[in-house]
């Protein structure tokens, strides 16, 4: 039996990969784009707006403030150039 509840995504970063990350799940049946985080909020607004498909988009400046908030969160893509991601 499946979910029927849609998967509650997030896209970490609002450069080129992520608008177009947040452009693709914003029309993927059963995912619901729930927040974008960015640390320019200006960026994550725009990919919002733009990525609405009639849906209420949250943004946040940090990763840390999205955890925070969205308690229903399912998944998030981390868009965010190799120099940001974190050393292995």
């Amino acid at each position: 039996m499946t979910d029927p509840r849609p998967l509650n995504l997030a896209v970490v970063g609002a450069g080129r990969m992520g608008r177009l990350h947040a452009l693709s799940c914003a029309v993927t049946p059963d995912v619901r784009l729930c927040a974008v985080v960015d640390t320019v909020p200006a960026r994550a607004r725009e990919v919002a707006a733009i990525s609405n498909a009639g849906a209420r988009i949250e943004t946040y400046p940090s990763v840390a403030a999205l955890l925070a908030r969205h308690r229903d969160l399912d998944c998030a893509v981390v868009a965010l150039p190799v120099a940001d991601h974190a050393p292995t």
